[in-house]
Formats: structure tokens, sequence, C-alpha cells
């Protein structure tokens, strides 16, 4: 977020809190207001998300670049909007990122699923998102890999071990994960 110039990224992090973790900001683990407060919102489906599903698939049912543009702009005004933004901030951003490539419909879905990923922060689609599309390019904090799936639960091996696959945080990989 930083690298983009996101204005999100105070409305997400608490700038005295978000490395540190020793609780300098108003929140503990450096979360901001919007998601810090402790009347929060949960969110599971918003409208933002919706706009930028529709841009997806504007991309890879037609190639359609020129509808896609369209909810890939509201999908990233609606999301900043919703969180606060200032609109001459949005219009900032926008502005230098707002425009999806149009050499390729990968290079596209990729701006798209990477603005997404953004919006759906702390949202567990944030991590379908990305094993479905590879966006972002993520890295491990920790030893051993990118988690991929979640593995079964000690029920599933008391009660059904002879039917349980073998399985990690690795892999097998559900069908559509990239």
């Amino acid at each position: 977020m930083s690298g983009l110039s996101d204005p999100r990224y105070d409305i997400f992090f608490d700038p005295a809190n978000d490395a540190s973790g020793a609780g300098a900001g108003n929140h503990f683990g450096g979360l901001a207001d919007y998601y810090g407060a402790n009347d929060a919102p949960v969110e599971f489906i918003t409208y933002d998300e919706l706009l930028f599903m529709k841009a997806e698939a504007a991309l890879r049912a037609s190639s359609d670049y020129a509808n896609a543009q369209i909810y890939y702009l509201a999908a990233i005004n609606a999301n900043m909007t919703k969180l606060g933004v200032a609109s001459g901030d949005i219009t900032t951003y926008l502005a230098a990122n707002g425009t999806l490539p149009v050499t390729g419909v990968d290079a596209a879905i990729a701006k798209v699923a990477s603005q997404e990923f953004i919006a759906l922060f702390l949202n567990p689609e944030a991590w379908v998102l990305y094993r479905r599309t590879g966006v972002p390019a993520l890295s491990p904090t920790g030893p051993g890999s990118v988690p991929r799936r979640l593995i079964y639960p000690q029920s599933e091996y008391s009660l059904n071990a002879a039917n349980v696959p073998a399985s990690t945080l690795s892999g097998p990989t559900v069908f559509w994960d990239k």
C-alpha cells in the first residue's frame, strides 16, 4: 500500500503502532479505528467487492476492457468512500492507479485482483482471492510456504481416519487454486 501511496493505509493501520505491536497507538496490534474499534464492522460481502467481481467477470467472459474499467473505478471509489477517504484523495489515487492495462486479460485481472485484495483487508475472501488468482505475490513470514488450504479438523482424524486424505497447509491444492 505504501508503494501505491494508498490513502487507506492510515484507515487500516494505526501509524503509531503498525510495526512494533508495543501498544503505543490507540489499538493493540496496529489496527486503526475502522477495524480496530470495539464496534468495528465484520464485512462478509460488500458493494465494492461485487464491483470488483463484475470487473473480473467482464474481462474473463469477453475481454470487455471498457466495462471492466468502469466497474474497476467504481469498486475502488466505493471502497474508499465507505472507508471515509476524502474525495480529493480518491481522485488523486484513481489518477495514479485507476487505469487497467489493455495489454492482456491476465494483466488486467491481476490489477483488479490486487486492488480487490486491498479492499478485502481482514476479510477471509482475500485469502480465497489470492489462492484463485495468485495476486498479490505473497511471501511467507516464517518457515514453510504461504498456506494454500485448511487442514482437516482433529474430529475427522478421530472419527473418519480411513477417509481423510493426507494433507498439509500447502497441499494438495483445490482444483481452482493457482
